[in-house]
């Protein structure tokens, strides 16, 4: 048995957003570079934390590129003009951006083993938003089914969606700025361990929400007084996209449940003793789960070309018109119809 001594002034290291590192770092002395403080592992120990870090960056990487083509087909196709995919393109913009910073964290890691303590924050603040974008998404539906369909057209435009997402984006940066600036840094080997638990505890509101919204969309289905042809249009998107959604989340869930299981693992083991191997093993494991939850941002895309983007784009390779019709005709048809009583 080894025993370290804490020292919550070493920054945070970059091994995951949670802590994998962190439980070296912080409980060797003085708070040295890394490059001075002596080594826990051994070399092969070390090499190999190095490949799961880059495993890490490569599905970073993908991630980007998926998410990057993905927007660039809502952007082609004009989808992010119409209110009903306009959160939607927030979700991906929001993936993509997470995607990048974790690119960053991997490069932080291979230049000087650690990183700012608000790449953490910036981390959190995406992975919130993301959320928030995807709330949109299903208070969206609602309003157009449930609250509002006759006048959804009238009172919901793309100016009063940027509001809300810009509004929303400014409250998660200030409280997370706070949460990282005067909090995690002086308790920072309990918070960061913390930090996938924020992420998926904030999956259960969503989860909440997307419950609740769920089932008064499908209540409102047969009594929705609009015209035929719109309410069959619009009973068919609202379909697609709250599958969508739901699979979205579910995913985030999945991806994120075993980081967060470790977190709380590890929390609560003592860290002011600790052997060097059981150290490794904690790391290890850590690093398994943090990749594991990267997949999610690889996912997400695909789950929204398939069940949303092919029908709304015209193929590239047979040449097929898309299989929706668009929001105008739509509203052309709105305004000429007969509202069925």
């Amino acid at each position: 048995m080894v025993q370290l001594k804490m020292n919550t002034s070493t920054p945070a290291t970059m091994e995951t957003m949670s802590y994998i590192t962190t439980m070296v770092l912080t409980t060797l002395e003085n708070g040295l570079p890394v490059s001075e403080t002596p080594s826990v592992f051994t070399k092969e120990q070390e090499r190999l934390r190095g490949y799961m870090v880059l495993l890490r960056l490569l599905i970073a990487i993908f991630a980007v590129l998926t998410n990057i083509t993905v927007i660039w087909l809502q952007i082609k196709y004009n989808l992010f003009r119409k209110t009903t995919y306009f959160f939607g393109l927030f979700v991906n913009i929001s993936d993509l951006a997470f995607s990048a910073c974790v690119i960053v964290e991997c490069f932080c890691h291979f230049q000087c083993g650690r990183s700012p303590i608000m790449l953490y924050a910036a981390l959190v603040t995406i992975a919130q938003h993301s959320l928030v974008c995807m709330c949109g998404v299903a208070i969206d539906r609602y309003l157009a089914l449930c609250a509002i369909p006759l006048t959804y057209k009238q009172v919901v435009n793309l100016k009063k969606y940027m509001a809300a997402i810009f509004i929303s984006l400014t409250v998660l940066v200030c409280l997370n700025f706070l949460l990282f600036k005067y909090l995690v840094t002086s308790y920072i080997a309990v918070v960061i361990k913390w930090v996938p638990c924020i992420i998926t505890g904030s999956l259960l509101p969503v989860a909440s929400i997307y419950f609740a919204i769920g089932t008064s969309l499908s209540k409102s289905y047969n009594h929705l007084n609009l015209p035929t042809q719109i309410k069959i249009r619009r009973i068919r998107r609202t379909r697609a996209i709250m599958l969508t959604f739901y699979s979205v989340l579910f995913t985030n869930i999945i991806t994120y449940m075993p980081t967060c299981v470790v977190a709380v693992f590890l929390w609560s083991q003592p860290t002011l003793i600790k052997p060097y191997e059981d150290l490794f093993v904690n790391v290890l494991i850590s690093n398994v789960t943090y990749n594991f939850s990267m997949l999610n941002y690889v996912i997400n895309p695909v789950i929204y070309v398939k069940l949303i983007l092919i029908k709304n784009i015209t193929c590239p390779f047979c040449g097929e018109k898309p299989k929706e019709i668009s929001l105008t005709r739509d509203a052309e048809l709105y305004t000429g119809a007969q509202i069925v009583k």
